[in-house]
């Protein structure tokens, strides 16, 4: 798996990848396009971490807004 942590505490995660192109601690920007390539069983995650602790998100919902 790979967790990308993202301003304002948002963590996305990507499971069941069958390569990974990036390495721990390395910085992904959204000019790099591929960090793995995913199997058919892919699973994508998205959280946002607060002071109370951590909120699993729909992304659907969050990725949705950013189209627009």
């Amino acid at each position: 798996s790979v967790s990308i942590h993202h301003d304002k505490g948002y963590i996305s995660i990507y499971y069941n990848l069958t390569t990974i192109s990036v390495t721990k601690g390395s910085s992904v920007s959204s000019s790099d396009a591929v960090i793995g390539t995913a199997s058919s069983s892919f699973h994508f995650e998205l959280r946002k971490q607060s002071s109370s602790g951590v909120e699993v998100l729909n992304p659907k919902n969050i990725l949705q807004k950013r189209r627009k």
